[in-house]
């Protein structure tokens, strides 16, 4: 019933298909033959070590997989398995990440410069910039193949590798929003742009779908996938749409078109093209000297307010210590909802959970960046209210970028869980 030929039969270095798992449980006992349950092992496996480092330590464990089955990113994360350090194996990965936000797996990625093979140093350094945005992130290789560290191949990969995990960090709050949602709603993390726009017909167009990727619904990063290349091709649906490298629009909404527009970029080594959607509202940090992740609860927490074609914007953020267990049974969390509306200037800041324990730097309000602002005479101020108090924050206005930026001095601490709203232009 179950032999194959070669050494992939299923009882090949395993227990013999008609023999039962045990569980505890009586019916079950009779149920869970190794025929049936033989490719639940990995989520079996993945179970049993989470819940022992769990006990143990005393804190969320880290666990890597490869073997795997749907479902099991509730405990484990996983790489893509083997690949080669080809261009194409470069491109691949992206409907890899794809497959397995379906799969019930979020944070997973593959192993970038390739796991075996001796990669370019041109491909190495695109794909350190493309793998800085898995939600799993690893430079990984064989034992038969050369090193694969950015510093052995030189200056222009050690540079690609900085910047791209700078920007990552960046928006870390944001990402880290995203998969805490999956955890409590399903759904995915990265997912292709026909996801969020299957009704634009230009999606699905000159292979749009392998070759940029939505993270939420709000980020869409355009990484370069293909040799000699320093320019790529952003495809954006209808709307506004603002580069995070420089916050300049490269889009904007066409009341008439049925389709996006596609937008030539250059792309360096220096950055990768990540677009903000307009209509959003991101979390963000300033990140040019960061090293290392614990780094960032030493920064503060900016956010970015993109305004749609009609003027609005929304968007969420969790905030939580990152390692405490049970986190989302006992509410250890902040879950806040952001809304700008243009015609009342204001900001408004809904708790769908707030948390009172302790708050770290990053989790104080920072910069205020409020995006395609034409005429700002009536927005030199920024009133922050939080527990009733008010505290004003100072603009400054770009006119290039048509950005307002507020901050108000350093010797202030508001904690975001704390704030009310934001009233652009109303003195405090």
């Amino acid at each position: 019933v179950y032999k194959r030929q070669g050494w992939c039969d299923l009882d090949d270095k395993t227990i013999s298909m008609t023999g039962y798992h045990y569980s505890g449980n009586d019916f079950e006992d009779r149920t869970r033959k190794e025929y049936n349950t033989h490719s639940l092992w990995s989520l079996f496996e993945a179970k049993a070590t989470f819940e022992f480092l769990a006990d143990h330590f005393k804190k969320r464990p880290f666990i890597l997989t490869r073997a795997n089955s749907p479902g099991m990113g509730i405990y484990s994360t996983k790489w893509l398995g083997d690949n080669h350090s080809r261009w194409e194996y470069m491109r691949y990965s992206i409907v890899g990440v794809y497959n397995y936000q379906m799969f019930g797996i979020p944070l997973v990625g593959a192993d970038m410069c390739g796991f075996m093979g001796n990669p370019q140093e041109e491909l190495c350094a695109r794909w350190m910039q493309l793998g800085a945005f898995y939600p799993f992130t690893r430079n990984h290789n064989d034992i038969h193949s050369g090193d694969k560290e950015p510093y052995v191949f030189g200056h222009r990969v050690i540079t690609a590798t900085k910047n791209a995990m700078r920007q990552k960090y960046s928006i870390m709050t944001y990402y880290y929003t995203k998969m805490f949602e999956a955890s409590l709603e399903g759904g995915s993390v990265v997912r292709p742009l026909f996801f969020e726009f299957p009704e634009d017909s230009g999606v699905y167009d000159n292979g749009r779908t392998e070759s940029m990727f939505m993270i939420g619904s709000s980020l869409l990063v355009v990484p370069v996938l293909y040799e000699h290349n320093n320019r790529v091709k952003a495809y954006c649906p209808n709307g506004n749409w603002y580069n995070l490298k420089d916050f300049r629009q490269v889009a904007s909404y066409e009341p008439t078109a049925v389709q996006g527009k596609e937008v030539e970029l250059d792309a360096g080594f220096d950055y990768v093209n990540v677009l903000l959607r307009g209509g959003s509202v991101i979390p963000h940090q300033e990140t040019n000297t960061v090293r290392k992740i614990e780094h960032l609860k030493d920064i503060r927490l900016d956010i970015i307010v993109a305004p749609d074609h009609n003027g609005n914007a929304n968007g969420n953020m969790i905030l939580d210590d990152g390692i405490s267990l049970r986190t989302i049974e006992d509410g250890k969390y902040s879950h806040l909802n952001l809304k700008f509306t243009k015609g009342s200037k204001v900001l408004e800041v809904t708790k769908t959970k707030k948390y009172g324990g302790d708050v770290t730097k990053s989790e104080q309000v920072g910069k205020i960046k409020l995006f395609g602002v034409e005429d700002w005479s009536g927005m030199r101020d920024l009133c922050v209210v939080a527990e009733g108090r008010r505290s004003r924050m100072n603009g400054n206005y770009h006119h290039d970028k048509k950005m307002l930026i507020f901050e108000h001095p350093s010797d202030v601490s508001i904690p975001w869980k704390d704030v009310e709203k934001l009233d652009f232009g109303r003195s405090c």
